[in-house]
């Protein structure tokens, strides 16, 4: 994973940002990142829909954001703040009357939102307003906060897009989104775990060893 860019951010200052100092608000980059949650599953980026289901990426902890959006008229009302602030109050509904003549109410719905950069560059903001969306920004944010919570330097996370599905009696196949922390990195860029696992002295089993465990398994496989 070391092709991803290093983190850029301060530890102590984005443990206060987790542990609930106030930041600097980051704005929208890149291109947009979406789930397609009705027909495929896939992760898919920009305008292409280039598919990037199972890519892996660095996660701006400072770009994380909640709140609210209301979709009315196929425009956007956010009314997002960082993550370490108070869930803002959330739009009135809109009521109207559609072509058909139908009484339709817009609601607004919980949202969460951030910033990413996959390993070729490419920088995206991800924003989701259902519920599997919000499931998935908070499994990570979850992780995060006990990490910082606890004095854990390597809470800065690497991510992996991937999915899970199961069968609703009405609606067949869902799909649901996962973002899965694969990597946990300090504020210098250093991956946990990595420095003890090159330092680990290398033994070397005896030929004959070696041998017998193989044919263990061999015996296993027939």
């Amino acid at each position: 994973m070391s092709d991803l860019p290093a983190i850029k951010q301060s530890t102590s200052q984005a443990a206060a940002m987790l542990l609930g100092s106030k930041v600097q608000e980051t704005q929208q980059g890149g291109q947009f990142l979406k789930f397609d949650a009705k027909r495929t599953g896939e992760w898919l980026l920009g305008r292409e829909s280039d598919t990037v289901t199972d890519e892996i990426f660095s996660l701006d902890l400072q770009s994380l954001q909640h709140g609210w959006v209301l979709w009315h008229n196929k425009k956007a009302d956010r009314r997002l703040v960082p993550i370490n602030e108070p869930v803002p109050a959330a739009q009135e509904p809109i009521q109207y009357t559609n072509a058909k003549g139908k009484v339709v109410v817009d609601e607004p719905s919980e949202a969460r939102s951030f910033n990413g950069t996959l390993s070729d560059g490419e920088t995206f903001t991800f924003e989701g307003s259902t519920y599997g969306a919000r499931k998935a920004v908070d499994a990570v944010l979850i992780d995060m906060k006990m990490r910082a919570a606890s004095g854990n330097e390597f809470f800065f996370p690497q991510v992996q897009l991937l999915s899970e599905s199961y069968e609703h009696d009405t609606y067949g196949q869902v799909f649901s989104p996962v973002l899965k922390a694969v990597a946990w990195f300090n504020g210098e860029g250093e991956e946990e775990g990595v420095e003890a696992q090159l330092e680990a002295p290398v033994v070397e089993e005896p030929e004959e060893v070696e041998t017998a465990v193989t044919q263990r398994r061999r015996r296993r496989s027939q």
